[in-house]
């Protein structure tokens, strides 16, 4: 097993839900084909709704409302060079002509936060769009990440930040272009408990009017149901008032979303009685088969819990499994249940986890879950801190399981981090890293700036064995000052794991609920290289090339972790260094460049973390029949002005006889 670091749990920004009451919901069937492989990263991302202020109060009219609520987009630019963002509201929009967007430029790795009044949404709100491409070539994508964040009382700061002026806070993830389709999600919608929920639809055509069906399915199999139907017009947003369709005291469920046009849909969660707020973003069941996870659970932690909610999309009936994993990679629990065909059913962690054992006492837990299931589901992972006598109760918020993990060569991004103040006080960040394979996995997780700079302790690396999980908490970066706003990145660096990861922003000074949680953006490889004196291994291979009767051996410098695992860091230098038996043979670089008989070569990796030269045996200066001599020409592969290197010894015997 990998040596994971020393870890920093964050009290302050624990999450969880233990709200509710284990039920099985049954519902219409929803179709689903085979799961795609295609390449992750964006460079477009949707939100179905961002509030713009005032708007009719719901039907809990008998408590105090803390509405209206003011949304933001906080968008990161994951690309190495300036890109050309473009933003606007869904209504009205024309989804092939920029001239009517709102457009800016990014740096490399810059965030910037869009107010509703720079998207040119309305009251009370509505959908959003953004889109990155190459500078000054508006048809070449670029990829962006982003994420919505929304108050109650007064909208966001500039930066998305929060303050004892606001109220409520909520947000999630926006939705990548595989996540959009005809058919979407909500596993959790609610009216228990003194519970409500808001579902907004946002159809993101701009030219056609979507035949849009809501199915609610209810708990147990049985009892209330209702299937809506709604005309949603090009990029109009509809609204749904759980509670004024009257569904029967206690009722709990899930909602699917058919329509001719790619929706998207948010529910909005709030317990106004709390106030409090918990959001969760549609999911595309086309993407919902394979082995998912929950990057981050609580089990009485802090007075955190967490409540797991499960939808069947397969239209059969589900077995699903559920194990908790600590920190460490170690089994600590784990739950079977079955979700009837189009149901769906929810798991909360005390039910599932023992506080009373002899390890573990009464000290809580914190860690992450695999889930499996016989067939496709969607889930959310709800975390509320809603008992106990604890001043900071009353928190809650939420975030979608994940259903790809990022491997060796992808990246996970985070637009929005925040550090608070020394006393924990202020917007903070803490990103769950979870390795939710059975092989070893290595990452670099950096920081950046709002500018876009590398914060100055970036990057870390972090080595996670099976199952094991990493807290990544800007309390815990000493130097990153008070009130810093940036984003982050992790690269998948090297080995044959993968990771999943969420990112919890929590601001306990807040009046009431000051928390939103958030799923990473998984992307193809994005961010800097890794610095020189970071890498710390390197090693050479040797191949003859072709029939090798010239004496030729294509050689491979390959970038390694501690443990022997390639580092796939593209762009490191890496000098050839060849004694006086061997030259670089120039056949196969660039005219010019090269000649032969050079006894060096710069090159850099690919995105492998691979390097390549050809050598070729000096010719001696006898007559003799020299391929039938034997020869060693040692090589050396230099990183930069570090010291790692690595030794290869070519031994030539004869053509029809080559030994390396």
């Amino acid at each position: 097993m990998m040596k994971r670091r020393v870890l920093t749990v964050f009290a302050a920004t624990a999450l969880a839900a233990g709200v509710f009451v284990g039920a099985m919901l049954m519902g219409s069937a929803i179709e689903v084909e085979p799961e795609p492989s295609g390449t992750p990263g964006s460079d477009a991302i949707y939100f179905p709704w961002v509030p713009a202020g005032p708007e009719s109060d719901d039907s809990t009219d008998d408590v105090d409302i803390v509405r209206p609520y003011y949304g933001s987009v906080t968008v990161q630019n994951l690309e190495g060079h300036r890109i050309d963002l473009y933003f606007t509201a869904t209504d009205g929009y024309d989804a092939g002509d920029f001239g009517g967007w709102g457009a800016t430029k990014l740096e490399p790795y810059e965030v910037m936060t869009l107010t509703t009044e720079d998207l040119g949404i309305d009251e009370p709100g509505g959908g959003a769009v953004v889109v990155g491409t190459k500078e000054g070539e508006n048809t070449v994508p670029a990829r962006i990440a982003a994420v919505q964040k929304q108050t109650s009382a007064i909208a966001p700061g500039d930066h998305a930040e929060t303050s004892d002026s606001h109220e409520v806070v909520g947000g999630y993830t926006g939705l990548q272009d595989e996540q959009l389709g005809e058919q979407a999600v909500l596993p959790i919608v609610q009216i228990n408990s003194n519970w409500n929920t808001m579902i907004r639809i946002t159809n993101f055509s701009d030219e056609d009017e979507a035949e849009v069906q809501v199915q609610m399915n209810p708990a147990e199999g049985a009892g209330w149901s209702i299937n809506l139907n709604r005309e949603i017009g090009p990029g109009e947003t509809e609204s749904i008032d759980l509670l004024s369709l009257n569904p029967p005291a206690g009722w709990v469920g899930s909602a699917t979303i058919t329509a001719d046009e790619n929706v998207g849909a948010v529910a909005e969660r709030f317990k106004d009685e709390t106030n409090m707020l918990i959001m969760n973003v549609s999911q595309n069941p086309e993407f919902a088969g394979g082995t998912q996870s929950a990057p981050l659970v609580f089990d009485n932690w802090a007075l955190w819990n967490t409540g797991i909610s499960i939808a069947d999309v397969s239209g059969a009936s589900n077995d699903v499994t559920i194990t908790y994993y600590d920190l460490d990679g170690e089994t600590v629990g784990d739950e079977d249940f079955t979700v009837p065909a189009n149901g769906m059913n929810f798991i909360y962690t005390p039910a599932s986890l023992d506080d009373d054992d002899e390890e573990n006492g009464d000290a809580g837990f914190v860690g992450s879950a695999v889930i499996t299931s016989d067939g496709p589901i969607v889930g959310a992972v709800d975390e509320v801190k809603y008992f106990g006598d604890d001043p900071d109760t009353g928190h809650a918020m939420s975030y979608m399981v994940e259903r790809h993990a990022a491997e060796a060569g992808e990246s996970l991004a985070m637009p929005l981090v925040q550090r608070g103040d020394v006393d924990a006080t202020g917007d903070t960040t803490g990103i769950q890293i979870f390795n939710p394979s059975d092989e070893d996995v290595v990452v670099a997780l950096w920081y950046f700036d709002v500018d876009g700079d590398v914060f100055e302790d970036s990057p870390e690396l972090i080595s996670l064995g099976a199952k094991e999980g990493d807290t990544a908490y800007t309390m815990d970066e000493t130097n990153m000052p008070a009130g810093f706003n940036g984003s982050a990145i992790i690269q998948v660096l090297a080995g044959d794991g993968s990771i999943t990861a969420a990112s919890n922003n929590v601001n306990y000074s807040v009046a009431h609920d000051g928390s939103s949680s958030y799923n990473l953006v998984r992307t193809t490889m994005a961010g800097p290289s890794l610095p020189d004196e970071l890498i710390p291994a390197i090693s050479i291979a040797s191949e003859p090339e072709g029939d090798n009767e010239e004496a030729t051996f294509e050689l491979t410098a390959q970038l390694e972790d501690a443990s022997g695992n390639p580092l796939l860091v593209a762009g490191v230098e890496i000098v050839f260094e060849i004694d006086e038996d061997g030259a670089v043979h120039a056949a196969l670089f660039e005219a010019g460049e090269i000649a032969d008989g050079d006894d060096t070569l710069s090159t850099t990796t690919d995105a492998m973390g691979q390097a390549f030269v050809d050598v070729i045996r000096d010719e001696p200066e006898s007559e003799d029949d020299w391929l039938e001599d034997g020869f060693t020409a040692t090589v050396t592969a230099t990183i930069g002005e570090t010291d790692i290197d690595a030794d290869i010894e070519l031994t030539w015997i004869e053509p029809e006889d080559t030994d390396l």
